[in-house]
């Protein structure tokens, strides 16, 4: 059995390689500091993933939960119009987890964070009964600039981007013993 220690270590060498001049310290130390632009504002958004209820653990790659993981959290920057800084993973896993497997979660975390400009820049790592993680995404944007929610009005428009649905049926497909590939998403950032 590896311990703790030794997975923060690997997840810090996996994602060393990913860390952008906005992070100023990232893992190994008990809080990220990231800089932010004079005149911006921090979004921050979090994100739970459970097995079984967003992924299957036994049947999707692991990389691909944790690439769809990722694109999912980062579309509500999106849809603030923030540009991402980093995020953090709260990963909870039996102990039975096969180690290799979970380093692939991380490794289609850390992926999607290079194709999206958003390092990992720290989390937390414990035992559970069944495997979850939270992502905490953080973004910045211009102050004042945020794409809010009570910002729209009657008569506004409402713009959609990808396939409505497409995930819920690929979903609907793999439970009845289909074929079908969940689709990752594909925030729309700056």
């Amino acid at each position: 059995e590896f311990g703790e220690f030794w997975l923060i270590v690997c997840i810090g060498l996996i994602a060393m390689c990913a860390l952008l001049r906005v992070v100023v310290l990232g893992i190994c130390d008990v809080a990220a500091l990231l800089r932010t632009r004079h005149g911006e504002d921090l979004a921050v958004s979090s994100d739970s993933f459970t097995d079984g209820v967003h992924f299957q653990w036994n049947t999707e790659s692991p990389r691909r939960v944790g690439a769809r993981a990722l694109g999912s959290a980062l579309s509500d920057l999106a849809a603030m119009g923030a540009r991402p800084l980093g995020y953090t993973m709260a990963l909870a896993m039996p102990t039975r987890t096969n180690v290799v497997s979970s380093l692939q979660l991380v490794r289609g975390l850390i992926d999607a964070g290079v194709r999206w400009s958003c390092p990992l820049v720290g989390g937390n790592l414990t035992r559970a009964r069944e495997i979850s993680m939270s992502l905490t995404v953080l973004g910045a944007l211009e102050r004042g600039r945020a794409l809010r929610r009570d910002g729209a009005r009657l008569g506004a428009r409402i713009f959609v981007t990808g396939v409505l649905g497409r995930a819920a049926l690929a979903r609907a497909r793999l439970e009845a013993g289909q074929n079908a590939i969940i689709p990752i998403p594909e925030p729309r950032l700056k």
